[in-house]
């Protein structure tokens, strides 16, 4: 058995010692090379397979932003159309806005046409007037224009004698020539006014001035309508009496100017002004006599179950030095910030606050519960306005406590005024003089609710 092993070792490498060694060595280089390169093609491989793993989670990365970003496209248009649609309503509304103020500022230029129109009339029916009675003197009668209304005040010299009601020819005449205006422009309301003086009268004919002025009025009427054929319907006669005189009663040159008959002639609307303001919506017309407020005016606001009436504040008493309640006296200059203060702290709603300096409104403070929260306002606005030092506080009613005079000096205040009154007062004087602060008391309060 071992000569048979032995033989064919020996048969083997007789037969491998036939290649060449070149060939071995080209074999084996190409082996090494395979080698190689399978190892290469092998990493290729895997950086496919992680590219491609890379490929593939940015792709499923790519596809979820795609999926957000169309439906973020989405919602942009549905907020796009929701846009479209509310931009549409906006200018649906600009639109119809526009319209409006188109149609109130066409409304406007027509009631000022109107105004004009009506402005004119009442100019040409005083020169009418003026005209027609040239011959008579200023004693005997006036001829004025007011709120849009023409007024002739006849004399009681003019028309009457003493405590009668019979006009007399001069008289007569000058009615006849008002009765030409009347009779070419019948478009007029008419109305006679008596007026007399205070000193009353009690006759058989007249228990009162009321009588003698209304039955003097009924007798100018009378004149006008049958004598010179002035329509009725236009001429409403009443009778004042001696509640609205013109003058002092307490001489007889002003008793004379308060015994008058006036005649007030005002041009009715014009009939195709009436038509167009008819027919306007939201319009109402008011026709209403202007000068019912020049008596006895009054301010009414409304509360629960009824309204509040009281005497409206239209005069303003004059601030003066004598009315200086401290040992500090105001300075020239401080009288006039006192008047102007006192002035404008009347327009201020209660309770109302004002500082003031040099003819200039710093401050205001306006409808607290309690003065000094409305002085602390005002205060803190003069400051504001970098004025520290000279200020005149004013204020519409009286100060309950010392508690705004103890705030007033550490803001500049060196005046103050108001209207005094209060159980308190010489508590704020005693602190104004503390303080070396000027304090004047008017003697009345505005009030503004």
């Amino acid at each position: 058995m071992k000569k048979v092993l032995l033989v064919a070792v020996s048969v083997l490498l007789v037969c491998t010692s036939c290649v060449t060694k070149k060939k071995y060595l080209l074999a084996e280089n190409g082996r090494l090379e395979a080698i190689a390169r399978g190892d290469d093609l092998q990493n290729q491989l895997v950086n496919c397979r992680d590219n491609n793993d890379g490929l593939t989670s940015r792709l499923a990365s790519l596809e979820r932003d795609t999926t957000r970003m169309g439906k973020n496209i989405r919602n942009y248009q549905s907020m796009l159309n929701t846009n479209m649609t509310e931009q549409e309503k906006l200018n649906s509304l600009l639109s119809q806005k526009m319209n409006e103020l188109d149609e109130r500022e066409r409304t406007i230029n027509e009631l000022q046409d109107m105004i004009n129109a009506q402005t004119e009339r009442v100019q040409n029916l005083l020169n009418s007037v003026k005209d027609a009675l040239l011959g008579f003197s200023s004693d005997e009668l006036t001829v004025r224009e007011k709120d849009g209304k023409v007024y002739v005040a006849m004399s009681d010299k003019l028309l009457f004698e003493s405590g009668s009601a019979r006009v007399d020819k001069r008289g007569k005449e000058a009615l006849a020539k008002l009765a030409e205006v009347l009779n070419k422009q019948s478009d007029i309301d008419v109305y006679i006014e008596g007026h007399t003086d205070s000193k009353p009268i009690n006759t058989a004919q007249f228990k009162d001035n009321w009588d003698l002025s209304v039955i003097r009025a009924t007798s100018v009427v009378r004149i006008l309508t049958k004598d010179y054929d002035v329509k009725p319907l236009q001429i409403q006669p009443c009778g004042r009496g001696e509640f609205m005189p013109v003058a002092d009663n307490e001489t007889a040159d002003g008793r004379a100017k308060n015994r008058r008959t006036e005649i007030i002639m005002a041009p009715k609307f014009d009939e195709g002004a009436l038509e167009v303001l008819s027919a306007k919506k939201n319009l109402r017309l008011l026709e209403v006599s202007m000068d019912k407020g020049d008596v006895d005016p009054k301010q009414y606001v409304s509360v629960n179950g009824g309204l509040l009436v009281q005497d409206l504040d239209v005069a303003t008493k004059a601030v003066t030095a004598d009315m200086c309640v401290t040992k500090a006296k105001p300075a020239a200059e401080q009288m006039e910030d006192l008047n102007f203060g006192w002035h404008i702290v009347k327009h201020v709603k209660s309770n109302a606050i004002v500082a003031v300096k040099d003819g200039r409104t710093l401050g205001v403070g306006a409808g607290q519960m309690n003065r000094i929260g409305s002085a602390e306002i005002a205060l803190k606005q003069a400051h504001a306005a970098g004025v520290t030092e000279g200020l005149v506080l004013a204020s519409d009613g009286f100060f309950p406590f010392d508690d705004c005079v103890t705030l007033a000096p550490e803001y500049g205040v060196t005046a103050i005024v108001q209207p005094g009154g209060s159980v308190r007062d010489e508590d704020s004087i005693r602190k104004a003089d503390e303080k070396g602060i000027a304090m004047v008391f008017t003697g009345e309060r505005h009030f503004k609710h």
